[in-house]
């Protein structure tokens, strides 16, 4: 007799590939903080107008590119995978307004992660000032995010006691289904 495998999760944490990528794409994303939060508009606009070899004297600026790019990709493919295998479902303890304020955050999360190489690319070959002000802008909004999330994932963990964090760091074979 053979056994329907059902791709959406209804166990206690992720597929092991989204938890792959979840982990990945926050160490990039930390990455883009800890050197990309100085790069200046003049820096983009001289690297971009170089005679130069720009490889070499803009490195730091085609570093933050590079990772950008390679975050978007992550991100298209983590889209992917939460079509593919869903997420587990919230404790049912856990109150609606929280469930629908997390619903919430994670979108504003995605749509940033989504949108930031896109503003960065525009800011790169259009020189744009406005894509510029929307990428730090964004940039910021996506830390208070983060530190929310991180918060969030405490909150659960220490007060409500519904064991959140075991969803995207334990690879087990329940997410395997």
């Amino acid at each position: 007799m053979e056994k329907k495998i059902d791709r959406k999760s209804n166990n206690s944490s992720y597929h092991y590939s989204q938890i792959i990528i979840h982990w990945f794409v926050a160490l990039l994303v930390i990455y883009q903080f800890t050197f990309g939060g100085n790069i200046k508009f003049l820096e983009i606009e001289s690297c971009i107008h170089s005679k130069t070899n720009a490889l070499e004297s803009c490195q730091h600026l085609n570093n933050h590119y590079l990772v950008g790019v390679i975050i978007l990709l992550l991100m298209i493919i983590r889209l992917f995978l939460r079509i593919l295998f869903g997420a587990p479902p919230l404790p049912k303890s856990i109150p609606l307004t929280i469930k629908i304020f997390a619903r919430l955050s994670h979108y504003l999360i995605y749509l940033i992660l989504f949108s930031m190489p896109f503003l960065g690319m525009y800011m790169y070959y259009f020189n744009s000032e406005i894509s510029q002000f929307l990428h730090i802008t964004f940039s910021k909004i996506l830390l208070f995010l983060i530190l929310l999330h991180i918060c969030a994932v405490a909150f659960h963990e220490g007060v409500l006691g519904s064991k959140l964090f075991y969803r995207m760091a334990s690879i087990s074979k329940e997410g395997d289904k």
